[in-house]
């Protein structure tokens, strides 16, 4: 498969990922493109693997999560403690509200990780990227309502994981 190929595929794409990595992992800028060279390098590797039966999108979004996933798991336990030093000279109210915050957005994530390909994805687009449903129907090639209700399905779960989070 000629380079030109993957080359039209990057251009499209580049910004997609980088903005739903961005958004995962706690709007890092750092780490987003370190994640989306990381996807893209994957994806040139294995670009002979790609299936064109499936749209480019479904294919570079789960090596993007799987990357996501990876990420987390060498990262899970470090932070970075000069992005808090601003928060922590702040009143103990403050810091509070901001760790809350934080961590919230932290289990939101994982949460979404968690949830079937599918609707993981499209809530993704939705929440991260602020794409409407019918910009994901467009660029999954699937219908508006099939979008609405994984979005829906996946609203439910996460809500009920919320309830459960908050009770246990």
């Amino acid at each position: 498969m000629p380079d030109h190929v993957f080359e039209d595929f990057y251009q499209e794409f580049k910004d997609k990922v980088y903005t739903h990595v961005y958004y995962r992992v706690g709007n890092n800028r750092e780490a987003a493109a370190d994640i989306t060279s990381e996807v893209f390098l994957k994806a040139f590797k294995n670009f002979s693997r790609y299936d064109r039966n499936y749209a480019f999108s479904t294919w570079v979004f789960t090596i993007t999560r799987n990357v996501i996933i990876d990420y987390r798991r060498k990262h899970q336990d470090t932070a970075n403690v000069e992005d808090y030093v601003d928060v922590l000279e702040g009143d103990d109210e403050q810091i509070s509200t901001i760790l809350d915050r934080e961590l919230d957005l932290m289990w939101l994530g994982v949460e979404i990780e968690n949830l079937p390909e599918k609707q993981s994805m499209y809530l993704s687009h939705r929440l991260f990227a602020g794409k409407s449903v019918k910009e994901i129907a467009q660029q999954y090639n699937a219908k508006e309502d099939t979008i609405r209700k994984n979005i829906q399905r996946a609203t439910k779960t996460l809500l009920k994981a919320h309830k459960n989070r908050y009770v246990a």
